[in-house]
């Protein structure tokens, strides 16, 4: 009997879904997605309770630094089951509408903390390099895995993956003024461009 419990203790660890606040959505390179109460596009971390119960962040913290994961802290702050939060990363330090961090978030990639009023990191993410307005997020809301997709603050995650940007587009000929006609050539390296001559915004059915 005794053989039995202790074999049902190691076993149901295993089968327990962590649930709680995570972390579900990052923007480190904001530019038209969302705006704060300031009227700025500030780079953005969304929070989602994961669980069936209310829970308060009150002495909560959020970083940017492993060596100091205490960085910000919460003040009181209510999210009900299945509830978004949306923190801005501005570097401001206040709350007003929304909650604003003391520090940002690098487009180049870093890693985002949140930790519990005990200290412990309940949910920590690497951000890889970003391009301005598509976030990182979960594939669907408190899922495992991450992918970059179409941004989605304050509601369910949209699971529709941006699988990969193009290369840079360069100019074989510097800007400015010339006294006669040039010949500039595109490139982008294994990428196509496409170009209209009407103004139009290009698509993949433009002329190559």
């Amino acid at each position: 009997m005794n053989k039995f419990l202790l074999l049902i203790l190691f076993v149901i660890p295993y089968f327990i879904i962590p649930q709680g606040i995570v972390i579900n959505e990052i923007m480190s390179s904001n530019h038209s997605t969302i705006f704060d109460e300031y009227d700025e596009a500030s780079d953005w971390i969304e929070l989602y309770n994961n669980s069936s119960f209310q829970l308060n962040l009150e002495g909560y913290f959020l970083s940017d630094d492993s060596l100091n994961i205490n960085k910000w802290q919460f003040g009181n702050e209510v999210v009900d089951p299945g509830e978004y939060l949306i923190v801005f990363a501005s570097d401001k330090d206040t709350n007003i509408d929304y909650w604003h961090t003391n520090f940002k978030i690098s487009a180049a990639g870093e890693k985002i903390i949140l930790s519990d009023s005990n200290g412990s990191i309940i949910d920590q993410v690497i951000i890889p390099a970003s391009l301005t307005d598509i976030s990182y997020a979960r594939i669907s809301d408190g899922a495992a895995s991450w992918i970059f997709q179409r941004p989605s603050p304050g509601s369910e995650n949209t699971g529709e993956a941006i699988q990969g940007y193009s290369d840079s587009v360069s100019v074989s000929v510097p800007g400015g003024f010339y006294p006669s006609a040039i010949s500039v050539e595109l490139s982008a390296g294994t990428s196509y461009i496409y170009y209209t001559l009407d103004g139009s915004d290009p698509d993949s059915g433009s002329l190559k």
